[in-house]
């Protein structure tokens, strides 16, 4: 596994880490566009990145909830918008 970078706290593999102590998704979509989500349902998750998951719904008019998650990240060099699903 490798961390994405040093204060996201987020991990990334190709191999499914079926004895990983947190929750694990499936990446759906890298180059997501944010305003193709408005008034769809979706979980916003954030970490290390300057907005806030209340700020993201309200400024896209995101409905919380549903099977699919909007995750925002600082890596390294450049922040990140991603829309994945959780892996049970």
């Amino acid at each position: 596994m490798q961390k994405i970078a040093t204060s996201t706290h987020l991990y990334t593999s190709n191999l499914l880490q079926s004895d990983f102590p947190g929750r694990v998704f499936k990446i759906e979509n890298q180059k997501l566009d944010v305003k193709d989500l408005v008034g769809e349902k979706a979980n916003i998750i954030t970490r290390n990145y300057p907005l806030k998951p209340e700020e993201i719904k309200k400024k896209f008019k995101i409905i919380d909830g549903g099977n699919q998650y909007v995750i925002a990240f600082s890596g390294a060099s450049k922040k990140f918008v991603v829309l994945a699903t959780r892996l049970e």
